[in-house]
């Protein structure tokens, strides 16, 4: 299984428990360190490897590829170009897994972003709607802030998918993407 922007291991660690051979797959070296000190408490065995996701190749490998809580998949970096940020992420993704392996992604939604977004948001650079892309400043804990980016999706098309539905962290069902839902889990 490959888990990729695994974060501090929430997945990952989860899936070990419970028998999958599982490769975590993140950008930031201090996310990676607490998830091996998670895993080892928990004393599960997973791969974790510091690497960018439009970067990472191992062609059909795995039996499944996850990506969710847009972990990788949406947040981009100020320099980055927001669609072919995400269309390499999602080729290597997609390529990852064996012939009829599964792929379970989420990405941000659409209608529930740009359901409050406004002129005032696109004159003032904090939303493209061509690149459907949202630009704001976070606050990390230690007050630092620094600018991030999300694109946002609404449609399906990159691959043939079995199913879309929508939800938030917490309320997943299988049910229909509405204008409440802040994400899409797509599944191959």
């Amino acid at each position: 299984m490959l888990d990729v922007g695994c974060g501090v291991g929430r997945h990952s660690i989860e899936l070990a428990k419970r028998g999958y051979k599982v490769t975590g797959i993140e950008i930031s070296q201090g996310m990676l360190e607490e998830a091996r000190k998670r895993a080892q408490k928990e004393g599960v065995e997973v791969e974790f490897i510091k690497v960018d996701a439009t970067k990472f190749k191992r062609e059909e490998e795995f039996d499944a590829a996850i990506c969710l809580c847009e972990d990788a998949f949406s947040l981009i970096g100020s320099s980055d170009d927001p669609i072919e940020h995400n269309l390499a992420i999602l080729k290597n993704i997609y390529e990852s897994p064996k012939p009829g392996g599964k792929f379970i992604l989420t990405v941000l939604s659409a209608l529930s972003r740009v359901k409050g977004a406004s002129n005032e948001d696109i004159v003032k650079g904090t939303f493209d709607p061509n690149a459907m892309t949202f630009f704001e400043e976070i606050e990390a804990p230690d007050g630092t802030k620094f600018p991030i980016s999300e694109r946002v999706y609404v449609q399906k098309g990159w691959f043939e998918v079995k199913a879309i539905w929508g939800g938030t962290a917490g309320r997943w069902g299988k049910g229909k993407v509405d204008f409440d839902d802040i994400e899409m889990m797509v599944i191959r």
